[in-house]
């Protein structure tokens, strides 16, 4: 379902079609009071949520932004089935969104320009009928990260901000921060790929400490599966 600017439109043009998109979609019943996303049974202990928390901003940073977008796909498509891809890029492959659990029946795609992104991503924030949204930025300011997370937790959608990885990352007010980063996969038949396998940094989390993991994608059960002990 793409909804793509024209570079002829003006903000206002551009903002009035995003809204009546958003309006089209079927807002879903209350979301319970407590239901934090699973995404492993190691990880989700070591959280303060016990699984990480619904309604709320989560940064994913990465080297590598093809582990970046996996892992973020992976917890849009537990959030639910209706997920928004915000960015200045092409359109995300359907055949790629499947293979990480996102159905591209329900997925909303923004193509912004880049002074347009954070308006557009604020929209999708506040907007009930999502249940999460993925999208790619620059840092963010402390006061812009506020103001998303506050758009989440008011509509109760999970919000994803991917970025890269940089030294001096400024201070925000996601509720927790991640590092992704791609290891050599997981050896299987030889007529298949091998399973992509990452090093999962949470970096901080509200409430929360540090930790690391080794993780493996199984794609036939759609399972994160964590390989040993957790480093601290």
């Amino acid at each position: 379902m793409p909804a793509t600017p024209h570079a002829t439109d003006d903000r206002r043009t551009v903002l009035d079609r995003l809204r009546a998109r958003l309006a089209r979609l079927e807002t879903p019943p209350a979301r319970p009071a407590l239901s934090p996303l699973p995404l492993a049974p190691a990880i989700d202990r070591a959280l303060p949520w016990r699984g990480l928390c619904r309604g709320a901003l989560h940064e994913i940073v990465a080297a590598d932004e093809g582990a970046g977008v996996a892992f973020a796909c992976l917890i849009a498509a537990r959030a639910g089935p209706a997920v928004a891809w915000i960015a200045t890029r092409p359109d995300p492959c359907p055949a790629g969104l499947r293979a990480w659990g996102i159905d591209p029946a329900g997925l909303l795609v923004v193509r912004a320009r880049p002074e347009d992104l954070l308006w557009a991503a604020e929209e999708c924030f506040r907007n009930k009928a999502l249940d999460a949204v993925l999208l790619f930025a620059p840092a963010l300011s402390l006061t812009t990260s506020r103001r998303l997370h506050l758009a989440a937790e008011e509509s109760g959608c999970t919000g994803l901000i991917l970025q890269q990885d940089i030294e001096g990352r400024a201070p925000s007010a996601a509720r927790s921060r991640w590092r992704v980063s791609p290891l050599p996969g997981a050896a299987g038949p030889a007529h298949l790929m091998p399973a992509p396998r990452w090093r999962l940094e949470l970096l901080r989390a509200r409430g929360g400490d540090p930790a690391a993991w080794t993780v493996q994608w199984d794609e036939a059960r759609r399972a994160l599966l964590v390989e040993g002990r957790a480093d601290g």
